[in-house]
């Protein structure tokens, strides 16, 4: 099926995605930003990928147990051919019947929320990258069927990559809240060996420790991030290398103001607003002219 067709399909079942706009404009500012500039039947589709990971990291998140045991009967009936008679269910049996998207990078994706679920511990960096790959570098392997129309001659390491850089920005941004929540992401081995304690997390001003090791942390997303060109020279449409681009260089923004902020990110939660996202696309923009 070509896109054509696959776009025809989408919008003739059009209102069983517009909850998951809803959901996004909401939820994620950002993502919406980026990807509300493509084509309508694939910008539909990423919605609806984003509504459904929204609903299992809220029931997650807010340890909702019977919603968290829903989605999960639900999903292992979904595998089997089963969905359920929900609209958010029946866009995704859309989705997943137009695009190469492999049941496994949500089965990855789903131990990663267990991970936040069973309150496991994150100890070495290699648990964090793990962690990192499980809940972004699957999202962004779910992606790239969308947005290339099943392209599949892409570095998927690549598109990991920057999915984990994504993650570990999110973690340098929430660390004050995800502490309050109770979750530390950042590893033990590296809390001891930079002499962090958990009370550090929780105060007003970052320690001389702490920055040290958010610098050590952000320098290896931005290395990540540092990967995008590999991905971009290999895409086949230009519109969804300045999409991609976009995206990625959205959350490269939040780290850059991070650090340019000198990691005080206890005192308050960084962002970027409407004018710092539209200066990004502009940028964005001009590399691909």
């Amino acid at each position: 099926m070509n896109s054509t067709d696959r776009a025809q399909v989408i919008l003739q079942h059009a209102d069983f995605f517009e909850p998951s706009r809803t959901s996004i404009q909401k939820n994620s500012s950002s993502f919406y930003f980026a990807f509300s500039r493509l084509p309508k039947h694939q910008a539909l589709s990423v919605y609806v990928l984003y509504h459904f990971l929204r609903e299992l990291d809220d029931a997650v998140d807010a340890h909702d147990e019977q919603a968290y045991q829903i989605l999960t009967q639900e999903w292992g009936a979904f595998k089997k051919g089963d969905t359920p008679k929900k609209p958010l269910w029946q866009a995704l049996r859309l989705i997943f019947d137009l695009y190469e998207i492999k049941f496994s990078w949500l089965d990855d994706m789903w131990a990663g929320q267990q991970h936040d679920w069973a309150s496991l511990p994150i100890n070495t960096q290699a648990d964090l990258d793990q962690y990192c790959y499980q809940v972004a570098g699957t999202v962004g392997l779910m992606l790239m069927p969308i947005l290339t129309e099943n392209q599949l001659t892409y570095d998927s390491k690549v598109v990991i990559k920057i999915g984990q850089a994504m993650q570990l920005t999110n973690i340098l941004r929430d660390v004050k809240e995800d502490a309050q929540a109770g979750r530390v992401y950042l590893p033990n081995d590296l809390l001891a060996q930079y002499h962090v304690k958990p009370k550090d997390l929780l105060a007003r001003d970052v320690t001389p420790n702490l920055r040290k090791l958010l610098a050590d942390e952000a320098q290896q997303a931005q290395n990540d991030y540092d990967q995008l060109p590999i991905l971009i020279a290999q895409l086949h449409d230009a519109q969804t290398g300045k999409v991609l681009a976009l995206a990625s260089n959205i959350y490269r923004g939040i780290l850059d103001k991070i650090m340019a902020n000198d990691y005080q990110v206890l005192k308050k939660r960084t962002y970027l607003n409407q004018w710092e996202k539209l200066q990004i696309l502009k940028q964005t923009q001009s590399a691909f002219d």
